[in-house]
């Protein structure tokens, strides 16, 4: 799974995991399922799937990825070894660990 800047999100209603700094000291980021939703909220605009603001929680988001197959995340062991969510990209086995484009924290 690919962490993106939030810049390249997709604006288009679908919804994508958001990641941003953790105001908490028991972890570095926090993470929402949520989509691009302005009409909700114009001045926040990334609405999580429990129809409140990601910004609630603190930070705006800073960095996004897709939502993995529903068969990676039931069953990790499966025949689906490569992630076929990042059209133009190396498929990457699901059981390595997140890799982050930028810095998170920032």
């Amino acid at each position: 799974m690919l962490l993106q800047p939030i810049s390249t999100a997709p604006k288009d209603g679908r919804f994508i995991i958001l990641f941003a700094p953790s105001g908490y000291t028991t972890t570095p980021f926090r993470c929402a399922i949520a989509r691009w939703y302005p009409e909700y909220r114009p001045r926040n605009p990334w609405q999580t799937h429990s129809n409140d603001a990601f910004s609630d929680g603190g930070e705006p988001p800073t960095h996004w990825c897709e939502i993995p197959p529903v068969e990676a995340v039931i069953n990790p062991h499966s025949s689906l070894t490569t992630s076929p969510i990042c059209p133009g990209q190396e498929p990457v086995p699901l059981s390595l660990p997140i890799t982050v484009r930028g810095n998170i924290t920032s």
